[in-house]
Formats: C-alpha cells, sequence, structure tokens
C-alpha cells in the first residue's frame, strides 16, 4: 500500500486524479447531508475533507499510519468533524455491520494484487454497509493499464504496451504539481474480473463513469496533459447492496 506521507500531503487539486477521479466519485454521491460514509483507504484524508465540508457524517480508514495522523492532525485543525482510524480494508473491525450509508475506495483495491484479497475487502465492504447502501469504487483504467498512454502526470516504468488478458504488476511513478514524485505499484485487472467480482460479492452495478478532462482541468498546470482526451485513465463505479 501507498505510505509515502510528503507526496500525498495536498489541500488542493495536485496529482492527476485529483482532477480525473475524485471530483466524478463525490457527484455519483448527490446530497450526503447527514449520510454516514466511510472512506476505504482514505490516504491523509482529501476526500474525507471535502465530504465533511458538504456535511456528511464521515469516518476515514487506512493501512498507513502516517497518512492517518496527518488527517487527524488536520481534523484537529479544521475541525470538520471527521474521524479517522488505522485499519485494513480486508479487516474493519472497528466498524459496525450495517452502520454506513455509503462506502467510497478511491484508488484502493489497484493496490490489491490477489483475487482473495478482493473478495475479503469487499465482503467488509459489504458488512458494514446499510441495506441498499452504495458503493463506489474507483480504479484505474483497465485500459490505462494495458495502453500506457503518454502524459506527464505519470511515467510507465515497465515498458509502453502491455498484454491485456495477462494481470500483471504495473509499476509507474506519479507527478505532483510541485514536481514530487511518487514511485507506486498498481495490479492490473481485466475489465470483466472487476465487474464479476462485485457481483460475486453481493452488489448491484448502477452506473459506471470514464471521466475526461474538461477545458478547466486542461487549463490546469497545462504542461502536465497529454492522451488524457485519447485514452481513459480511470475507471468509477457505482455500485448498490443487494
Amino acid at each position: 500500500m501507498v505510505t509515502n506521507s510528503k507526496f500525498w500531503d495536498r489541500n488542493k487539486k495536485q496529482i492527476q486524479s485529483d482532477f480525473l477521479c475524485r471530483p466524478y466519485v463525490i457527484s455519483l454521491l448527490g446530497n450526503v447531508k447527514k449520510k454516514k460514509i466511510l472512506d476505504a483507504g482514505c490516504g491523509e484524508g482529501y476526500i474525507s475533507r471535502i465530504l465533511s465540508e458538504k456535511k456528511a457524517i464521515v469516518v476515514g480508514i487506512d493501512i498507513s499510519k502516517k497518512l492517518i495522523k496527518i488527517a487527524k492532525q488536520k481534523e484537529d485543525s479544521l475541525k470538520l468533524g471527521a474521524s479517522f482510524y488505522y485499519s485494513d480494508i480486508r479487516n474493519m473491525k472497528i466498524i459496525k455491520n450495517e452502520s454506513q450509508d455509503i462506502v467510497i475506495s478511491v484508488l484502493v483495491f489497484n493496490h490489491l494484487s490477489k483475487k482473495t484479497d478482493w473478495l475479503k475487502a469487499l465482503s467488509e465492504i459489504k458488512r458494514v454497509l446499510k441495506k441498499k447502501g452504495v458503493f463506489i469504487l474507483s480504479l484505474p483504467h483497465p485500459f490505462e493499464m494495458f495502453y500506457r498512454p503518454k502524459t506527464n502526470w505519470v511515467r510507465y516504468l515497465n515498458g509502453k504496451i502491455g498484454n491485456y488478458w495477462k494481470e500483471e504488476r504495473i509499476k509507474k511513478e506519479l507527478y505532483k504539481s510541485s514536481k514530487e514524485t511518487f514511485i507506486v505499484n498498481n495490479y492490473s485487472k481485466r475489465f470483466s474480473t472487476l465487474i464479476n467480482l462485485l457481483i460475486e460479492s453481493g452488489f448491484m452495478v448502477d452506473k459506471i463513469l470514464e471521466p475526461m478532462p474538461t477545458k478547466k482541468d486542461l487549463s490546469t498546470y497545462p504542461r502536465l496533459w497529454g492522451e488524457e482526451k485519447k485514452f481513459p485513465f480511470y475507471l468509477i463505479i457505482r455500485c448498490l447492496k443487494k
């Protein structure tokens, strides 16, 4: 799992996914006022703070103690009402059964290589969701993992073109607007694998987004954009608990 606290610590859009992923996750939630939301894999709390400002009741968990420490420090300063805990999404004992209206997991599952880990995490998410609760999963797009499009936000360290049929480790160097970088390992999954794992885990797929940058996005840090208007970089799936 990602643990580089300095790279992820930010208060505004500074990485590609802040433009092409997180705003679209939020767009699928609608009115979150007084909704109980679990941010599963919250990092330093970037999206948790946005949701708290929208009056949601947010709990964030993450496997990185350093990132949870930053999230708590920022909450102590801002007093938005969010709570943060150290926990693994595959074993969330700290979260009660059927206690959450919504669970979001933003760019976390792509760090899980094994099917068994996916199923454990999805089982835990289903457990903590209320009946007919909403789960939003966001991931690097399976086609992006294969095509490796050109962009200055991301550098692929194990080649340009992969094998879509082979689910494999993809090593990336991510770039921040401040020119800081961080190397991360992702594990590719075919589109069919993703959907079938959700169905197998008892979720009904409700909506799918493949975000494309807006003109405003492209005018912000223009030196960093590349083929984002030609190829999808992120896949966002809204599911309902059956």
